[in-house]
């Protein structure tokens, strides 16, 4: 049976591949086993050399912690090639992880690899086996925030973000948040230098994922007002941040409620504000029908799952939330014995019912964004139907052409 990556990759479905790589990046991080069972070393070796840069730069940071021979070998003759700076440094942070096993770290320090002397200390610092000692004081931090490298703002913000869960409970912080929020609004309005606004997103990232005592007015160094003036990728990671600061959200309400009901917002926004939920946000009675309506009408793969994961996590504090979990889990996992393919030979069409005498429809045969479409349908249906049980039948085609 195929992976859950595997669909995704067979599927294209980029932003889901993007977020799986994610996860097990961070999982990793704190130190869990990747399973090879779980995560073929196949998969790993083929997103490495994706055409996608963002996909591309989360198969290295996964390789920090997860690599075999041809891995290395695809990443010595790839890093000099590379033309992504970032994407490079991840590669070379691969190098320097897996030292203890490949002499590939002390070949690539012999030649010219366009990192600079900062990027390498903080790479070496970050990926130092679990050692709390380190090179890096205020002089070197200030140097780096005043220098004109995008790159190494970029491993400050890394550092400061993954380290903790690097080193574990001995961890001691050497880069005080400030320097941090410093980095959040290197851009103005008229900007279009995309290593600035690279950096604002990584600052804001990392605030979201660690940040003691943590204030959006303090730390951030833009108005709440001015966050659709700001690029997208940090736009998104800002609409996630928002959350994390309750006070700041009833201080707000007004625009809380009204970015959760916006029918005009891009989907990286989306999905910002919708991780947010999940990630920060606690339950709130008076957003529970907002969330309800948007999550019905959402059609972003990613967004429904941070929707959903967040009306999961609070489902014992709302009835309509649990109904909500339970009502699509309950469809999703029973499409394939609720939708059946006739052959009819003017083409197939589907048939929705709740009886059991439908053929079952093999889980292979629809994507993801069908399925949400056919449960989205099937919902409707049965609420214009008093919540009873109905069949109706609809055209394949038709839905996918939705797709």
């Amino acid at each position: 049976m195929a992976s859950e990556l595997e669909e995704y990759i067979k599927n294209g479905e980029n932003d889901l591949i993007r977020e799986y790589l994610q996860n097990i990046f961070w999982n990793a991080s704190k130190g869990n086993y990747i399973r090879k069972e779980d995560f073929p070393y196949a998969d790993l070796e083929c997103l490495i050399e994706s055409d996608n840069d963002k996909i591309r730069k989360w198969a290295y940071y996964v390789t920090c912690f997860y690599s075999n021979k041809k891995i290395l070998e695809t990443l010595k003759k790839n890093i000099f090639e590379e033309k992504n700076e970032l994407i490079r440094s991840w590669m070379f942070a691969t190098a320097y992880k897996t030292r203890s096993n490949s002499d590939l770290y002390e070949e690539l320090l012999k030649k010219d690899i366009g990192l600079s002397s900062n990027t390498i200390s903080l790479i070496e610092d970050l990926f130092q086996n679990g050692n709390n000692n380190t090179n890096i004081d205020k002089g070197f931090i200030k140097e780096v925030i005043h220098n004109d490298s995008m790159i190494d703002k970029s491993w400050l913000t890394f550092n400061y973000k993954y380290k903790p869960d690097i080193i574990g409970k001995n961890f001691k912080n050497v880069i005080p948040m400030e320097y941090i929020s410093d980095l959040t609004k290197l851009s103005n309005i008229s900007d279009s230098n995309e290593n600035l606004f690279q950096v604002e997103e990584y600052a804001l990232s990392a605030l979201s994922y660690y940040s003691p005592r943590f204030s959006f007015s303090k730390c951030v160094k833009f108005k709440i007002d001015d966050i659709t003036k700001r690029n997208s990728d940090p736009r998104k990671w800002a609409y996630t941040l928002f959350w994390k600061d309750l006070k700041f959200v009833n201080d707000h309400f007004d625009f809380a409620r009204d970015i959760i009901s916006s029918k005009r917002l891009k989907i990286k926004d989306r999905e910002g504000i919708a991780k947010g939920l999940f990630d920060h946000y606690i339950y709130n009675k008076e957003l529970e029908r907002y969330i309800i309506d948007w999550y019905m009408r959402e059609d972003d793969v990613l967004c429904q799952k941070h929707l959903k994961r967040y009306m999961s996590k609070y489902k014992n504090n709302s009835t309509e939330f649990r109904n909500q979990v339970e009502e699509t889990t309950t469809n999703t996992e029973s499409l394939s014995s609720s939708y059946t393919i006739i052959q009819n030979g003017t083409g197939n069409i589907v048939q929705v019912g709740n009886n059991n005498n439908v053929e079952f429809l093999k889980k292979s045969f629809y994507t993801q964004k069908l399925q949400l479409i056919i449960n989205k349908l099937y919902l409707s249906f049965r609420n214009l139907n008093g919540g009873q049980n109905f069949q109706c039948k609809f055209d394949i085609r038709k839905l996918f052409k939705k797709l």
